[in-house]
């Protein structure tokens, strides 16, 4: 269904969209170091509201897990506003309220009709810049991250997924779970002392991005900013994590588990996200995993081998994977479809890409990031994530910016250079009775 639709988008819009997002970001910077990025456009009477902090998992010292157990410490209140009040007075405000932790980032997103702006900013001031860790409160959330963990693994395909980073990044935060190891998790109650210092480290104003999008003043919205958050001191210790040591061969790895999908996962080393080369990866992503890319066609339209192909670039603070996931029809097909994807690739490193696919493939990533982000909630996480990675506020206008200047030539450069042996890795999930 979406393919044709999308054949038929890209067919009656212009080449290339002028931007992405609604509207330019607008960015402020404090003497604190805090950063403010402002995306005002008509939106119904709605506001985001997301504040970055941009330390994750990658940035964990003795203890994994306690990033992500720092988030949801941040649901249980301050000393002026006790987590009863504090979930009453979200609900006042009308304000739909979550987080999430990362490698790269711990996020906290509101959304809220605009007249509550004004006390939302006072609220999230309060709560992240003066969290109160108690062992009662770690003892409880320890508890509620745990179920989170467990139910997480109960995803095959997400195991996969964490099977893949972990062969590829042995030595890297990157090859853990964001979550925390197992044994951590075990632990995680005891670990006030751990959450306090990672808080005390990393929730510094130079190192957390406010980002407001919707209908909103923004010179008013700055005024009360400065009011909320401007007498925050420190600064944040940013984590020096050293890089994953070069690899001579490809990696693999399989998990085998009684009537599992079968579904094999390729993943290749690639810059991190601050480069332009995040653009070529963006536009790698559409035409090897695409609705309209060649392997689509051929495995899941044509042949009926593949249930999906999808791919992923990456955004990163450090080299990360790009993936490719071959998800097949049937058991003991996967090596047919990791075929396919072979001679796609190689295809790609002999320059035998057609300028036509290109140029359509960079439509589909543009026109299609303008149709995404189309809701307050939308846009500001995409400017929160895309900072994260890059430390640049207008990274998600640069690198969609990008796009426009890649041709065959710089993806014929950008294959060659990654999508080698020595920077693959392969993790398989597959029933052992498929196993040839």
């Amino acid at each position: 269904m979406f393919a044709p639709f999308l054949l038929a988008t890209l067919a009656a819009a212009p080449a290339l969209p002028e931007r992405v997002l609604p509207a330019p970001i607008r960015v402020e910077r404090l003497q604190s170091g805090l950063t403010i990025a402002m995306v005002p456009f008509p939106a119904g009477g709605v506001i985001a509201l997301d504040v970055r902090v941009r330390a994750g998992a990658r940035d964990e010292q003795a203890v994994t897990g306690v990033a992500h157990l720092v988030e949801h410490l941040l649901f249980k209140g301050t000393a002026k506003l006790p987590e009863a009040q504090l979930k009453q007075k979200l609900q006042s405000l009308a304000v739909d309220a979550n987080g999430e932790t990362d490698h790269d980032y711990t996020l906290f997103s509101d959304v809220a009709p605009a007249a509550s702006l004004p006390a939302l900013i006072e609220l999230e001031a309060d709560r992240v810049q003066h969290l109160v860790v108690t062992n009662e409160a770690v003892a409880s959330e320890a508890g509620a991250v745990r179920s989170e963990a467990e139910a997480r693994a109960a995803d095959p395909e997400a195991r996969l997924g964490w099977a893949l980073d972990a062969a590829a990044f042995p030595h890297h935060p990157y090859g853990r779970r964001p979550i925390g190891t197992r044994e951590d998790l075990r632990n995680l109650h005891a670990a006030a002392s751990a959450a306090r210092a990672f808080y005390t480290r990393h929730y510094r104003p130079d190192a957390t991005l406010l980002v407001l999008a919707g209908d909103f003043d923004p010179d008013e919205a700055l005024a009360r900013i400065k009011q909320a958050w401007g007498a925050w001191k420190g600064k944040a210790i940013d984590e020096l994590v050293p890089p994953e040591p070069p690899s001579s061969t490809e990696i693999r790895t399989t998990i085998e588990e009684r009537n599992a999908p079968p579904v094999e996962r390729v993943g290749f080393r690639v810059p991190p996200a601050h480069t332009h080369e995040t653009a070529v990866a963006l536009v790698l992503a559409e035409l090897l995993g695409g609705p309209l890319s060649a392997l689509h066609r051929k495995l899941v339209l044509e042949r009926d081998l593949a249930d999906r192909v999808e791919a992923e670039a990456p955004r990163r603070r450090d080299e990360a994977l790009f993936c490719v996931a071959l998800v097949a029809q049937k058991p003991g097909s996967l090596g047919e479809l990791e075929q396919a994807l072979d001679e796609e690739l190689r295809g790609l490193r002999e320059g035998k890409l057609d300028r036509d696919q290109l140029e359509r493939a960079r439509r589909a990533v543009l026109w299609g990031t303008v149709s995404r982000l189309q809701t307050p909630a939308q846009v500001a996480r995409e400017v929160a994530i895309d900072s994260a990675a890059t430390g640049d506020a207008r990274a998600a206008e640069r690198i969609y910016a990008d796009i426009g200047s890649i041709d065959v030539a710089s993806m014929t450069a950008y294959s060659r250079a990654y999508l080698v042996p020595e920077r693959r890795a392969t993790a398989r999930l597959e029933a052992p009775e498929a196993r040839p």
